[in-house]
């Protein structure tokens, strides 16, 4: 099995670091790598939506798949514990 690259890349998110997110998922897509993309909205903060919401964004991954993850977040430190 081929190994994979992904990484992460929040929607919604505005402003700086928004911004340097995005130029850096859209660099890191032209190397070949695959966005993982977590758009943000209050079901992130909401508890009980909130495993739902972070197990869709994690359910493409394989075993041994590699993931650059962009933090800080700027929105919850719970999903920056989890990964």
């Amino acid at each position: 099995m081929k190994q994979r690259v992904h990484i992460t890349n929040l929607y919604g998110l505005s402003g700086v670091a928004g911004l340097a997110q995005k130029r850096v998922a859209k660099i890191a897509r032209q190397l070949g790598f695959n966005e993982l993309d977590l758009v943000y909205d209050n079901d992130l903060r909401n508890p009980d939506n909130f495993d739902k919401k972070t197990y869709s964004f994690l359910a493409s991954l394989e075993t041994g798949d590699i993931v650059i993850f962009q933090s800080p977040l700027w929105i919850t430190s719970q999903i920056e514990r989890i990964l």
